[in-house]
């Protein structure tokens, strides 16, 4: 997960002016980052309050000062409750980072009020979360807007302990009929299976490529797909929204995806942008229309038939 490797780090410089994080940017985020982790933070989170503030205070400083953050066990943090949603993390990892609300705020409120504004307007709209982990994005957006009606949502997942957690907290959030889980990575279509690395210390920074993988301790065979094979070109939302976390596997994804796009009315696209910086490159030379970065971690993007922003 991005917030996990860098808190103010620029990205997408190579794909011009427009995608570089600024140091206003950079200090309106500061100042989003230190307001959801020290002040809304306690009306936010429901439990444990003072245990979790305390892993984010240890968390927060040791990735400011580039280090690894501790295992903190001794927390005991197995599940965190806040408005966004029930979650059963792993302890002794930084699962807590993860599900806290200040993660990756600004960009997750803005997904939801675009996801909103859809459905509001009488649109149906399929989230399709890529690299969903334990559920942050996925659990906050369905219940967030499941009232609205129109909302579904799939959430791809391919490590077992992390797909486990998914499932788990889809069913204690009331979500199963809601949210369809798939033990898949997704690619391009050029493999059927890979090898994933993991740091167990920091299970969301998962990836194909072990050079982006800070202590990679353990692999895991699993299997990839594409979206076009799992979502496919018919009965579309009027909305798809895409959600990518993948450790540098995002451009193999969205190859993986022409026939969705291209039957798709409206795509919108939240993609981690830093950790393969082609991404930006490769977006503007596919029809894709630059929306906003708020965060140094991801930005937004928009796909219509046309082409046309």
């Amino acid at each position: 997960m991005s917030e996990m490797k860098s808190l103010v780090k620029g990205s997408s410089e190579g794909g011009g002016r427009a995608f570089v994080f600024s140091r206003s940017k950079k200090i309106r985020f500061l100042a989003t980052y230190m307001w959801t982790k020290t002040v809304s933070f306690w009306y936010e989170v429901k439990a444990p309050r003072l245990r979790l503030f305390i892993y984010e205070v240890i968390y927060s400083v040791c990735r400011a000062a580039h280090f690894p953050p501790p295992r903190l066990s001794w927390l005991r943090l197995n599940r965190v409750t806040t408005v966004f949603g029930v979650f059963n993390i792993r302890p002794g990892t930084t699962d807590a980072a993860c599900v806290s609300p200040g993660f990756e705020r600004p960009d997750l409120n803005h997904l939801i009020m675009l996801l909103r504004e859809h459905l509001s307007a009488g649109r149906t709209v399929l989230f399709v979360d890529v690299g969903a982990d334990v559920g942050t994005y996925s659990i906050s957006v369905a219940n967030k807007l499941r009232h609205l009606g129109g909302l579904g949502v799939v959430a791809f997942e391919p490590a077992r302990s992390s797909y486990d957690l998914l499932c788990e907290n889809l069913a204690v959030n009331g979500l199963a009929e809601i949210v369809d889980p798939r033990p898949l990575g997704l690619g391009d279509g050029s493999i059927e299976s890979a090898t994933l690395q993991c740091n167990p210390r920091e299970p969301g920074t998962r990836s194909l490529n072990p050079s982006l993988v800070w202590r990679s301790e353990l692999t895991e065979k699993v299997e990839i797909s594409t979206i076009d094979k799992q979502i496919g070109t018919t009965a579309l939302a009027d909305v798809v929204a895409l959600k990518l976390d993948v450790e540098g596997s995002e451009i193999a994804v969205l190859d993986g995806a022409s026939a969705t796009l291209a039957a798709a009315e409206e795509v919108l696209l939240e993609v981690e942008d830093f950790v393969d910086e082609r991404i930006v490159a490769y977006l503007q030379a596919n029809g894709w229309s630059f929306q906003g970065k708020l965060t140094p971690y991801n930005s937004f993007w928009r796909y219509s038939r046309d082409h046309q922003s």
